[in-house]
């Protein structure tokens, strides 16, 4: 499955900003799957651009302009989601884009929490944080697993409560729904 195939609903995928070393700051668009959260690195910066994109089609019922600092799909630069919009986003390919895209498997995922309390000084829209703690495969070990955090500031107006759930529910969950 490529990004162009992905289908989009309110739920299955959000928009957050990662901040990293002392200024940096990643945009991801985040996909939930039924084994994955694939995270795709569209921005290296905190901007918005208004020119449209692949969602434009996807996402007829966002009628917020993009542009807009409440329209999370304003944050993703086109360049970034041309460079991988027909790449398969199950296998490694991904990270060849950018070492910071990922793919964290739902089985390893230990916790999900939403905070929807503003974060004081962020001067964009938001609706919180979201942290996904998870075990990742060492690479210097034999099938050891290390714990790790991931933490997003959701940005613009997005159902992140519910994206949160739905993070959570198992695959098997999903088949029953």
């Amino acid at each position: 499955m490529t990004l162009k195939d992905f289908i989009f609903d309110d739920t299955n995928h959000l928009i957050g900003l990662q901040q990293h070393a002392f200024f940096g700051k990643s945009v991801f668009l985040i996909l939930v799957t039924k084994n994955f959260l694939i995270g795709l690195e569209l921005n290296k910066s905190l901007s918005v651009e208004n020119t449209p994109t692949l969602w434009a089609q996807a996402t007829p019922e966002k009628n917020t302009p993009r542009g807009s600092f409440s329209n999370p799909y304003s944050y993703l630069k086109e360049k970034y989601v041309r460079a991988v919009e027909k790449k398969y986003l199950f296998d490694q390919s991904i990270q060849s884009i950018s070492s910071r895209n990922f793919r964290i498997d739902r089985i390893d995922i230990e916790n999900v929490h939403y905070e929807p309390v503003k974060i004081a000084g962020f001067d964009y829209p938001h609706e919180g944080r979201l942290h996904i703690r998870y075990k990742k495969r060492d690479k210097t070990s034999r099938g050891s697993r290390t714990k790790h955090e991931a933490s997003f500031i959701i940005l613009g107006e997005q159902k992140a409560a519910e994206i949160a759930r739905y993070i959570t529910k198992q695959p098997a969950e999903e088949m029953a729904l």
